[in-house]
């Protein structure tokens, strides 16, 4: 049969708040659209809508960024796979996402090597008794045993923002980590989130000194280069030295593996479970943010610096990539406000997921064997 469709028209504001979708003239069997599909369930704002068998496309409808999303709705997609027909649903929002530039570069001296931007002078109140609760609590929990407590992210760096940002931490601890340890990191970090309500999430994770030093780990990276001691004996490997470049690639090793098994997640869960919502939006935020940190890796060499802010991330791929700036750009969105809507988050990892790891394995060869993924959640 001819896959026929006219023209997708979206509604303006319906008098109870919602935007509907009404899809005029619509005949199996179409083709598999994963980008009409994309545009439908994500409101791509850089992209325009392809409208199948018309040979035209669907112009974006006036809106600035603190309008509401103009493809939302309830409607039907081309199943990637089989071409068959799947109903799906768009959560309801009442505003574009606005994307900042916010963050920077992390600095180089002279002779460029990366400068540790990270400073107690840079954790501003209210920030400053969630750091010191947390510091304490982990001294009064494990004592002897905490060989090091560290900051990361934009609370060490100043750049916190109240209701936005979290607060992410990492200790070493001596000897082995027992469950009760994770008990116990799991207790600290939910009682500082009761406590703390401008934070958006206090994050603590354990390691032994043996990961540490785990070949293409990116903690080593980390410490050295973006995180704040604020316990313990100085560690050796915040003396050490890196320059942007190779020393530096740490999310590439790991990607295709982290794309897999979190398209395994996602392919796994069930819309019935009360956390369906909440697990699929954990899987897309933690993803789109190792997707875009791997779009610098690719360029990191040729552009010669460093960071872990994913706009500048984001703004510096799109440079030497600038035919797939809007996919990035969408990672980043789906970054900042991780879509629920499990069909169109599948497409879009598979695709453009799939396009980096062909990008990563031209560059870096192959993935280190043995190299297993750090998606590893509670």
């Amino acid at each position: 049969m001819k896959a026929e469709a006219s023209w997708l028209w979206v509604n303006s504001r319906h008098p109870f708040g919602t935007l509907t979708l009404s899809i005029a003239k619509l005949f199996l069997f179409v083709p598999p659209l994963s980008d009409w599909a994309k545009v439908l369930m994500f409101g791509d704002t850089e992209a325009i809508a392809p409208v199948p068998g018309s040979g035209r496309s669907h112009p974006k409808q006036g809106f600035s960024t603190s309008g509401p999303l103009p493809y939302l709705g309830k409607g039907e997609i081309s199943d990637p796979h089989s071409g068959l027909f799947q109903s799906f649903s768009l959560p309801q929002t009442a505003a574009m996402t606005k994307i900042l530039p916010w963050g920077h570069f992390l600095p180089t001296d002279e002779a460029g090597f990366i400068l540790n931007d990270c400073h107690w002078d840079k954790i501003l109140p209210p920030w400053t008794a969630l750091v010191e609760e947390l510091r304490q609590t982990c001294w009064g929990v494990w004592d002897s045993r905490l060989q090091a407590l560290y900051l990361r992210g934009s609370v060490p760096r100043g750049l916190a923002i109240l209701k936005v940002s979290d607060l992410d931490s990492f200790a070493i601890l001596a000897g082995e980590i027992t469950d009760e340890d994770i008990h116990q990191a799991h207790k600290i970090s939910e009682t500082l989130n009761r406590r703390y309500l401008f934070c958006k999430k206090v994050e603590l994770i354990l390691f032994d000194e043996s990961l540490t030093q785990k070949t293409h780990s990116i903690w080593p990276i980390i410490i050295q280069t973006q995180s704040l001691q604020i316990a313990g004996q100085p560690h050796p490997l915040s003396e050490n030295k890196t320059k942007p470049g190779l020393d530096l690639i740490s999310y590439s090793y790991t990607w295709h593996t982290d794309l897999e098994q979190t398209l395994d997640i996602l392919k796994r869960l069930s819309p019935q479970s009360c956390q369906f919502s909440t697990q699929v939006k954990k899987q897309c935020a933690w993803i789109t943010r190792r997707m875009i940190r791997v779009g610098l890796e690719l360029v990191m060499e040729q552009n010669s610096g460093y960071t872990p802010d994913l706009y500048h991330c984001y703004e510096r791929f799109s440079t030497y990539f600038p035919e797939h700036r809007s996919s990035m750009r969408k990672a980043l969105e789906l970054a900042i406000d991780p879509s629920r809507n499990l069909p169109g988050l599948i497409i879009f990892l598979q695709e453009v997921g799939g396009w980096l790891a062909t990008q990563v394995n031209q560059k870096f060869y192959s993935s280190p064997v043995g190299e297993v993924s750090t998606n590893k959640r509670p």
